[in-house]
This record gives C-alpha cells, structure tokens and sequence, in this order.
C-alpha cells in the first residue's frame, strides 16, 4: 500500500509489515483481511461510519470496501521493516 500523498506512512512494495492476531481493530488502526471465497488477504485501513465498518485503501484512488460477515480481519498492522 503506497500512498500517494506526501507526510502520510506508506507501505512500498518489499517492505516487511508484522502483524498482531490479537491487537484490538479499532478505527484508524491498517489491518490484514481475508475473505474466505479467496485465498488472498488485504492491506487495509479500518474505518467505520455510522456503525457500518469499512475497508480503506491508502492509497485513494481506491474505493472503500464495506466488511461484509464474511470477512475475517486477520490482525493488526503494529509495525514494518524495510531491508537492506
């Protein structure tokens, strides 16, 4: 997840994020999500609005997605590394 905006944290493609399973998913935290109809997980923002709760991407040309009750969210981004 690369941001486009400058002074916002971005996440460049061979960064290494760690991730907490048991970190609470609060608004404004980047978490890992996986819908079980795929084998792919997600990078994303959580955010909620009037009691719906949402996928945001960083960067904005990307819309929102709304969590539906078959998304799991995986964990909660706590950190990255980038290596040398």
């Amino acid at each position: 997840m690369t941001s486009p905006h400058l002074g916002e944290r971005t996440y460049p493609e061979g960064i290494i994020i760690f991730v907490d399973p048991e970190r609470e998913v609060v608004p404004g935290v980047r978490v890992i999500a996986k819908s079980p109809d795929s084998n792919e997980a997600t990078f994303k923002t959580y955010v909620e609005d009037d009691g719906v709760r949402y996928l945001k991407p960083i960067n904005s040309q990307y819309k929102m997605k709304e969590i539906t009750k078959s998304v799991a969210i995986c964990g909660v981004v706590i950190g990255s590394y980038w290596p040398e």
